[in-house]
């Protein structure tokens, strides 16, 4: 099968496609055809050596993906081979076939398409995490969101609007005609207060208080 590898640390442009053994799951393993891989940060600073977790060489990037199940291993009764899903791999996911621990494989929700399955774990996770176990954000209150125009900031003007009903929300971005990652007018994502970024600084508090006398 055909990967896209990284043999030595540092440069993208070193990437490289190349053929490589498909995987052969072990216990509590799933092996998965890929059908789209969501494309991260960390998977950058991997291949640079900057990341926490460094896989050893060679290796290929790609921390998210959906697919369609080729076999699983011993042990394995939540999905079977033919069934669509997608999963959490730290590394593996730019390849023809992949290799998930079983507890990381997730069915495919009926209606979602392989796209919108492999870019939604990553960035929803991280704003889940960062909004309801970290910040606590609870209803009613005032959500700021920096850079409302890349993933993790999209995730988190919707998951703000979905499970916390914040009073007011006040989002940021470069351009407030810029599409965001998933190609709709931010907007359209559920941004209440969108204030340009080319703002400087010291007005960023004084737009947020304007908008929240509205």
């Amino acid at each position: 099968m055909k990967a896209l590898l990284c043999r030595e640390l540092g440069s993208l442009d070193a990437l490289a496609v190349d053929e490589v053994a498909p995987p052969n799951p072990g216990a509590r393993q799933v092996s998965i055809a890929v059908k789209a891989a969501g494309v991260n940060f960390p998977d950058i600073l991997m291949v640079q050596g900057k990341y926490q977790f460094k896989p050893p060489l060679p290796f290929s990037p790609g921390c998210e993906l959906a697919g369609i199940v080729k076999t699983v291993g011993e042990g394995v009764t939540h999905v079977k081979p033919g069934d669509a899903v997608l999963a959490i791999v730290m590394h593996g996911a730019f390849a023809e076939e992949a290799l998930a621990e079983a507890d990381r494989v997730v069915p495919l929700p009926p209606g979602v398409d392989f796209e919108v399955a492999a870019s939604f774990m990553f960035t929803y996770g991280t704003s889940y995490h960062a909004l309801k176990d970290r910040a606590q954000l609870a209803q009613g209150e005032t959500l700021l969101v920096l850079g409302a125009a890349g993933g993790v900031g999209i995730a988190a003007v919707e998951l703000g609007k979905t499970f916390a009903h914040a009073r007011n929300e006040f989002n940021l971005a470069r351009d407030i005609q810029q599409r965001g990652v998933i190609g709709q007018p931010l907007n359209q994502v559920g941004n209440q207060f969108l204030i340009a970024h080319s703002l400087k600084l010291a007005r960023y508090a004084d737009k947020c208080k304007v908008a929240a006398r509205l």
